[in-house]
């Protein structure tokens, strides 16, 4: 679980200490997981549901992955048949992971094929072979059986026009969003302050064309493509939108540093040293408290029960809640609840064993419309706690 919980972060570390150097990747990298992390909408959907790590969160980690390999193979002048052998092989396990991640790769085949083609007049073999790599990878994903099973649950519209203007719709809707209720912006200008002071004498060739940054954001609606079309509309996941939410931050860091890197190659000044350092300062204290102590409030419906100061604290934003959670031993009692469920159906002699319901529902990493229990029951946790086969857990009604 811990592996998956990292590859995310890692491989956004590992993907900007590539395209520049160490400590800025370092940064860059760090930022946008702590933006991520900042703007979840659902906990458990994005970040602990094991369904989703394996699919959306490795399919993504490959995909920075890939985009690495490919910037050292176009400063390699296309070179190298060891590059291109790693690059099938990622690619044809990348693009089984979810239909999003293909829709990344196909683009950023694309991409590259038609860069080979402007730089040298034709398309490297290297190029074609994982280009025929990635095809033939999308056509065995495609084919499973389990689309075929998923097509009878989820009726696929019938316009290829109607999904595109969804599409379309819902990524205009979702940036308004993110540029107005999350962290983006200010670490984004905290992020080009702290670049200008430490590593001003760096020059980073990845940042040398803003519009490139800028088209990356066409990402986002040919993402969303492919779900529009497959359920017809009826269905935006919270891990969907969580990580495009990334892409996005990615997107914009990644302009703005190419905007400013654009603006200093002409000659023109920097920030000035008394106005950079108070700007900086003033962003950092700012980022900090949002992302620690954001939405912080007293809770007024406990102030006349029982209860410690620290109950009555109340904080919105995502990772000063989980540290405070942690505080109030909320993590630690949802722990003990679910082992004492875990002895009840170990103890349990019958296909359809009753237990006493969690009553820690505020738990940051918990989400009760996941929870079968309380409806129809849950039998996956045989596996998981080595119980009798068809063994299904209710909760019991009170």
């Amino acid at each position: 679980m811990l592996i998956f919980l990292l590859l995310i972060p890692l491989s956004l570390i590992y993907f900007f200490v590539k395209i520049t150097r160490p400590l800025p990747g370092f940064f860059l990298g760090g930022s946008c997981w702590l933006l991520f992390l900042d703007q979840i909408t659902n906990t458990y959907d994005s970040l602990l549901r094991f369904t989703c790590l394996p699919i959306y969160h490795l399919g993504f980690a490959l995909s920075l992955l890939l985009a690495t390999v490919w910037w050292r193979v176009i400063n390699e002048d296309f070179k190298g048949r060891k590059s291109y052998f790693i690059l099938a092989c990622l690619t044809f396990l990348a693009v089984g992971t979810n239909e999003i991640t293909m829709v990344h790769l196909l683009v950023l085949i694309s991409s590259i094929s038609f860069f080979c083609y402007r730089k040298h007049g034709r398309i490297s073999a290297g190029v074609v072979f994982v280009l025929l790599v990635t095809l033939v990878g999308c056509f065995l994903a495609l084919a499973a059986p389990g689309n075929y099973a998923r097509m009878e649950l989820y009726p696929a519209g019938k316009s290829f026009l109607r999904a595109g203007g969804l599409s379309a719709g819902v990524s205009v809707f979702l940036i308004i969003e993110w540029l107005t209720n999350s962290m983006l912006m200010p670490v984004g200008i905290c992020l080009l302050v702290i670049h200008h002071f430490l590593f001003k004498d760096q020059y980073f060739t990845i940042f040398t064309k803003p519009w490139l940054w800028l088209a990356s954001v066409g990402l986002i609606p040919l993402s969303l493509f492919p779900l529009m079309y497959g359920t017809a509309g009826t269905s935006l996941p919270e891990r969907v939108v969580d990580l495009l939410f990334l892409i996005f931050c990615i997107s914009v860091i990644g302009w703005l540093f190419a905007l400013y890197q654009s603006h200093l190659s002409k000659g023109k000044g920097g920030i000035p040293t008394g106005l950079g350092v108070a700007l900086g300062l003033a962003l950092a204290i700012f980022v900090g408290l949002n992302f620690f102590l954001g939405g912080l409030s007293l809770d007024r419906n406990l102030e006349k029960r029982a209860g410690t100061y620290l109950e009555l604290v109340k904080v919105e934003a995502n990772i000063g809640r989980a540290y405070l959670q942690l505080l109030q031993g909320i993590p630690q009692k949802y722990a003990s609840e679910m082992q004492g469920i875990q002895q009840q159906l170990l103890t349990c002699q019958t296909d359809t064993c009753e237990v006493k319901p969690l009553s820690v529902t505020a738990f940051v990493g918990y989400d009760p419309l996941y929870d079968r229990m309380w409806n129809k029951g849950e039998s996956g946790m045989n596996y998981y706690w080595s119980l009798r086969p068809g063994t299904r857990a209710v909760y019991k009604k009170e």
